[in-house]
């Protein structure tokens, strides 16, 4: 039989231990960072298994989701409602925090907008300049007064609106460089810039300049590596220097960034994986 003066000592210890165990558990949430992942690293697995896939990008640690494939039909990659999309994420313990739209006629914006507030979605961002806009930079500038059009609705419903860039927009059209004239022409508090850092880099962009040119226009970033070949590689392992541009993050403006790297045949689990514990490792990000 335990006496009193051991079962207070033994009760203290079992005590001390819980309150030791869960400061522990606590520490180490701190110290998993808030990062996301755009989830068309995985279109193929999410297509053909939506919620198993979430699922197992939950499980490698990442807190914030990317959508894509948002049409003017309200309807994400061509079968997601929003408020099924938002529950899903949620109930696996992360936010739907951001989602790319495919380009829209402005007279379907209200679909879009009411779709983005079902989801409570930070960021709506317009993926790719359509083709009609690419053949000469009036061409651009009208894009850029699209964006300006769609960014003061965005805003005025308090949602974040944005342009994400590929590698084509940095070459010389007219002797201009297209990505530089849509940050030029777009007001800065109606359309952010989320640099897509592999896409820029591949282009002949040098993002630290870009970020020190247009301080404060990038809120967000997609962080993609590349090798010395300008192929895809996974985050950490390729060329771009990721430490310096993100020491930039204040300068920039920086309050959300997604990981992507789409390569879907290639143990994408694993990439994302190692992309995650990366930056989550890193001193910077």
């Amino acid at each position: 039989m335990i006496n009193r003066r051991r079962f207070i000592e033994t009760s203290s210890l079992a005590s001390l231990g819980s309150i030791i165990s869960t400061m522990s558990c606590s520490r180490i949430k701190q110290d998993i960072k808030q990062l996301g992942v755009q989830i068309h690293s995985v279109r193929p697995q999410l297509v053909n298994d939506f919620e198993g896939t979430l699922s197992k990008i939950s499980k490698i640690g990442f807190t914030n989701i990317e959508a894509y494939g948002l049409n003017s039909d309200g309807i994400f990659i061509e079968k997601i409602s929003p408020k099924y999309y938002k529950e899903t994420v949620e109930n696996l313990g992360m936010r739907l925090l951001s989602s790319h739209i495919n380009y829209f006629q402005y007279e379907n914006i209200n679909k879009i907008i009411d779709s983005v507030l079902e989801a409570d979605i930070k960021y709506g961002i317009i993926p790719i300049t359509p083709e009609k806009y690419r053949l000469s930079i009036d061409g651009y500038k009208n894009f850029a007064e699209y964006l300006n059009k769609v960014g003061e609705k965005f805003n005025d419903s308090g949602i974040i609106f944005g342009f994400h860039n590929h590698d084509f927009q940095f070459n010389q059209l007219e002797r201009e460089i297209p990505y530089e004239i849509l940050l030029q022409h777009t007001m800065p508090n109606l359309v952010t810039f989320q640099m897509d850092l592999y896409w820029a880099t591949k282009g002949g962009a040098d993002p630290i300049y870009l970020i020190n040119k247009y301080p404060g226009r990038f809120k967000s970033f997609h962080v993609k590596d590349l090798d010395k070949f300008f192929d895809r590689a996974t985050v950490g392992s390729g060329i771009i220097d990721f430490k310096s541009i993100f020491n930039l993050k204040e300068i920039a403006g920086l309050m959300d960034y997604f990981v992507e790297d789409f390569r879907p045949e290639q143990e994408p689990f694993k990439k994302l994986e190692k992309s995650f514990n990366y930056l989550n490792n890193s001193d910077f990000a």
